[in-house]
C-alpha cells in the first residue's frame, strides 16, 4: 500500500468504557445521515483522514447521552490516533495508530483505569486493500 494513503503497520486500540448503551436506546436516538462520501473510495483516501468523511452516526446523539465515550474518542485523537469511532451504537471506541507511535498498554491502562483496554497490532496484509495493491 502507499504509505502516504495506509501505513504498512497499524496497531489498533480499543476503549470499552464502563458504561452501557441500550441498543434500542440508540437506534431510538439516531438521525441518519444522507453519506456526503462514497465509501468506495476509501482506500484511496489518507487514513488521517478519515474523520472527516468516515462518521458512525450514532455518535452524536449517544455523545450526548454518554460524554465519557466522546472523551475516549478526544483522548486517543489526543494520544495521536490516525482515526477513531464508535463501534456500531457503542460504548466501545476503537483507533487505529501507526506503529511505533501507539500508547503502551500501560500507558492506555492509566488514562483510562476504569475501562477495558486492548491494545493488538493490524498486520500489514490487512492494511492493504486491493484497491491500493
Amino acid at each position: 500500500a502507499d504509505p502516504s494513503i495506509m501505513p504498512a503497520a497499524l496497531d489498533v486500540v480499543v476503549v470499552k468504557p464502563p458504561v452501557s448503551v441500550s441498543t434500542a436506546q440508540a437506534y431510538a436516538h439516531v438521525t441518519p445521515r444522507t453519506p456526503v462520501f462514497d465509501l468506495r473510495d476509501l482506500p484511496r483516501l489518507p487514513l488521517a483522514q478519515w474523520r472527516s468523511y468516515f462518521v458512525n452516526d450514532f455518535e452524536s446523539s449517544v455523545f450526548q447521552l454518554f460524554p465519557d465515550v466522546a472523551r475516549v474518542k478526544q483522548q486517543l485523537y489526543d494520544s495521536g490516533a490516525l482515526y477513531a469511532s464508535m463501534s456500531g451504537s457503542g460504548s466501545a471506541v476503537y483507533a487505529f495508530f501507526e506503529k511505533g507511535t501507539t500508547p503502551t498498554y500501560y500507558q492506555l491502562q492509566s488514562s483510562f483505569n476504569d475501562s477495558f483496554v486492548a491494545v493488538c497490532p493490524l498486520l500489514e496484509a490487512m492494511a492493504t486493500s486491493p484497491g491500493t495493491r
